[in-house]
């Protein structure tokens, strides 16, 4: 593909508004009444959409050694919100906590809310002058034409409003912010671009306006659904036809970047946060912020301007701008006071800054100099290939049904036996921090996962639950199902995922084993109990352990008694009919370790009312269980089943034996023999799950000790209640000498 050679110049064009900052400034933190004169609202003025990006461009290329030449608009001189002909946004802006982790003292100006856009009418018969300043100055032979294009003015139909370096044929690139992107509404603007640009157009697409189109993407449930989605939607529809890359903006967490392949097709890259999914970073920092694709578009502009070799490699461009995305998130808005805080004087976009951050980045990415800047971006968003959704990479036409191809980063990253070693000797010696720059990992709480699997199934539920406890139009119950082996921790796991919801002390456990229950008025009483629990105001989070056992001789004989209050959130006991209010059911399987398994013994019990109670059901989770893969008789070692009792083992040692933790050196190192390790990683089967390793660890001599030793271990025949203890034993002596770890 061409590259850029300089000197060159730059044009920035596209729609544009006049945005007004209405800022929120209060002098007393009591509530006012309406006409309050201690209440005081300050009205800032900025440029928009183009304009900011150009000023932004034009701001950050000043540093560049190559000094290129960058044409852009400016507002009009009239400073009123009432000016006819233009699009004027409007947004209120308030000051949140700009990093409540770190820092409880320092204010930031953010989106408190957003109002929304108005074009006042033009009642002088005066036409606005767009792009006056690329009129006269530009001559048709721009490098790099750059557009902000949101459809918010005449621009794709007014070839007018163009600068002469669109107008023309140019040898140049073509960078197109398209927001909502429709290609049925703007074809004839789209075509054009395709006919002056030739395989020379880098476009810029934001996830959720791909949603709101007509592309089916996940939301928010792993990294891995998230790009293979994007890429099957974007390379089945075949609607960026004639781009030579497709960037699709995650806001501040990530992106994935389609190119052109030279021999056809595309080759996809994620550039995840391994820490987040899709909007979970800046949930932490209170208010909304624009401009996040401004950022990913400068940086990328930055990139096209001073790297020739950018047709090949776009990584420095994405990865600088969304890590000026980020500190925009963060910071805000630039506030300039008069007097010691007494008089806000204005709010403006902070250009300064951030020109001055994504040229840090880039000088960073692209020389031997600042590595740890290099290293801090890698580390903090690394990139990744992205499989192809198709088997044989193949695309099937709509009458055939689609075969996804099931992809794992941590599959793909970690590959030696040698790698996975070390992954799980410093997960349990050190935490689980070391995987945050190798793969995506999940936290709820105390519950930490990397199994792709899990983190769906947990993220669905907690969707789930989230649009729950936000709702207040339903008022039955929110009945979800849990399976998996004793001892896998189903209860952990859901509780781990509803706290983790920031939903505090809204939520109220209980726990019931039907097990034990003797009859239906047993199950009457913990109903009461539900009910006293939402009527305190909080939303009960329920747990029917064991709801799938025996009633009498009636298999899933419990089933019947559940259906009222799962449907009308009513039971009736006697001739008394209670209702139990908003509460959270989750029925934990005690003989059903899969949802398979259940449904396929429940579908066919029609006495039991199986099917009415999978129909009541609106999510279910299995718990992986911590066994590894038996193929007839052989046992199959597998890393996320290692990883899984990594994580587990290091948990428990910390809860069980404390003894083991140095705290010496700033960290919680904790000393465990090889072979000991490899034991408990490598077994084929705990005979309880997690209950078994709990066991282990308990029976284990390990008071007053800071190792966990091979004599630390309890005798074989008291192991043989949890493990095969041969063989445990076997695997741990397999490594005969002790060490440091």
């Amino acid at each position: 593909m061409p590259s850029i050679s300089s000197p060159m110049k730059v044009v920035v064009t596209g729609d544009f508004t006049i945005d007004w900052y209405l800022a929120r400034i209060r002098a007393t933190e009591r509530e006012g009444s309406l006409g309050d004169p201690l209440f005081e609202t300050g009205a800032f003025r900025q440029p928009g959409g183009a304009v900011l990006l150009g000023k932004l461009i034009q701001q950050a290329a000043r540093y560049l050694k190559i000094k290129p030449s960058v044409l852009t608009d400016d507002l009009p001189k009239q400073d009123s919100p009432m000016l006819g002909g233009y699009w004027h946004s409007f947004t209120i802006l308030a000051e949140f906590l700009r990093d409540p982790k770190e820092d409880k003292q320092r204010m930031a100006w953010r989106v408190e809310e957003f109002l929304g856009f108005r074009k006042q009418p033009d009642s002088g018969g005066i036409k606005p002058e767009a792009d006056m300043f690329q009129k006269s100055n530009d001559k048709g032979e721009a490098s790099l034409v750059v557009i902000d294009f949101f459809g918010k003015q005449d621009f794709a139909g007014d070839q007018n409003l163009w600068p002469e370096s669109l107008k023309q044929a140019t040898p140049g690139w073509l960078l197109l912010r398209w927001s909502r992107p429709s290609f049925s509404q703007d074809q004839k603007f789209w075509t054009t671009l395709k006919e002056k640009f030739p395989d020379r157009i880098t476009a810029v697409v934001t996830l959720n306006d791909l949603r709101l189109g007509d592309m089916q993407i996940s939301r928010g449930l792993s990294w891995e659904r998230t790009a293979q989605d994007v890429v099957r939607e974007i390379v089945k529809r075949n609607r960026f036809e004639g781009c030579a890359h497709v960037i699709v903006s995650l806001e501040t967490e990530g992106a994935v970047v389609l190119s052109r392949r030279e021999g056809g097709g595309w080759e996809s890259r994620l550039y995840y946060d391994p820490k987040n999914i899709e909007s979970a970073w800046a949930e932490d920092y209170a208010g909304r912020m624009f401009g996040h694709a401004h950022c990913l578009m400068a940086g990328l502009a930055l990139q096209m301007m001073h790297d020739p070799e950018f047709s090949k490699d776009l990584s420095s461009g994405v990865r600088s701008g969304l890590s000026a995305a980020r500190k925009l998130h963060k910071d805000g808005f630039t506030a300039i006071w008069k007097e010691k805080r007494r008089d806000l004087e204005r709010l403006e976009f902070p250009i300064n800054d951030i020109a001055s951050h994504l040229i840090v980045q880039q000088v960073a990415l692209q020389g031997p100099s600042k590595k740890n800047v290099v290293a801090d971006l890698a580390e903090k968003l690394p990139a990744q290939r992205v499989e192809s959704p198709f088997l044989d990479e193949e695309i099937p036409d709509n009458s055939v049904k689609e075969v996804r191809k099931y992809w794992t980063i941590s599959g793909t990253r970690i590959r030696t036996a040698n790698q996975r070693e070390r992954i799980t000797r410093e997960i349990i010696a050190e935490g689980y921090e070391t995987l945050e720059s190798k793969m995506p990992i999940a936290k709820f709480q105390d519950l930490f996962t990397v199994d792709r699997k899990e983190i769906e199934s947990l993220r669905s539920i907690g969707a789930l639950i989230r649009e729950y406890s936000e709702s207040k139009a339903v008022n039955r119950p929110l009945s979800l199902a849990i399976f998996g082996s004793p001892g896998s921790g189903k209860s952990f796991a859901i509780t781990s995922v509803a706290r983790a919801l920031t939903l505090g002390g809204s939520i109220t456990t209980k726990e019931f084993n039907l097990s034990q229950f003797g009859g239906p008025e047993d199950l009457f009483g913990a109903l009461h109990q539900v009910r006293d629990a939402a009527l305190s105001g909080t939303i009960p989070l329920v747990f029917w352990d064991e709801f799938d056992t025996n009633f009498g001789r009636q298999p899933l004989g419990w089933l019947r008694y559940f259906l009222a209050p799962m449907q009308d959130a009513k039971f009736q006991e006697g001739q008394v009919t209670h209702f139990i209010g908003r509460a959270i059911f989750v029925f934990a399987g005690g003989t059903y370790e899969t949802m398979e398994d259940f449904k396929g013994k429940t579908i066919k019990n029609k006495n039991a009312k199986g099917p009415d109670f999978l129909s009541r059901l609106k999510g279910y989770v299995n718990v992986p269980i911590l066994d590894h893969p038996n193929n007839n008789g052989v046992c199959e070692p597998d890393f996320h089943i290692e990883i899984r009792r990594a994580i587990l083992l290091r948990s428990l040692l910390r809860r069980f034996a404390p003894d083991l933790v140095d705290k010496s050196k700033g960290t919680e190192h904790i000393g465990i023999h090889t072979g000991v390790r490899h034991a408990f990683l490598r077994i084929p089967q705990f005979n309880f799950g997690a209950r078994s390793m709990e066991s282990i660890i308990q029976m284990s001599l390990l008071n007053g000790k800071s190792h966990f030793e091979l004599s630390s271990l309890p005798p074989e025949e008291q192991l043989s209640l949890h493990v095969e203890s041969t063989k445990f034993l076997e695997l741990a002596r397999r490594e005969d000498r002790a060490d440091s770890e």
